[in-house]
């Protein structure tokens, strides 16, 4: 089964601006498929539910993006933030087969969008 739909206006049901808001549903399998857009550079987000993983999500408001991705059994696997130029990434792993179920590992790095270089 598959649902496409469009619809102008937000959650309170006002209408905002023409071709502004736009749904996309769409139930493959049992799979759910959900993105919101609002085109002005606001909101982007697009959710993929698979047997209950949330498996990734965008939200850019005002030129800032932030991105987490696999989200299983309650860990955030990875994050991707963009705020005013610089770069912020993030690393929770949490596996059996690769480390102790205790240990976390964590990482991060800032990069300076305009030269590319690690931001120290």
């Amino acid at each position: 089964m598959s649902i496409d739909f469009k619809m102008r206006g937000d959650d309170s049901g006002k209408v905002v601006d023409e071709e502004v808001l736009e749904w996309s549903v769409e139930i493959r399998e049992g799979v759910l498929e959900w993105s919101v857009e609002i085109r002005e550079g606001v909101l982007e987000r697009s959710v993929d539910i698979r047997e209950g993983v949330l498996e990734w999500s965008v939200d850019i408001r005002e030129g800032v993006l932030e991105w987490s991705v696999a989200i299983r059994e309650g860990v955030l696997e990875w994050s991707v933030e963009i705020r005013e130029g610089v770069f912020e990434w993030s690393v929770d792993i949490r596996d059996d087969d690769a480390i102790n179920v205790d240990d976390e590992v964590w990482g991060s790095v800032e990069v300076d969008l305009a030269s590319c270089q690690p931001v120290i």
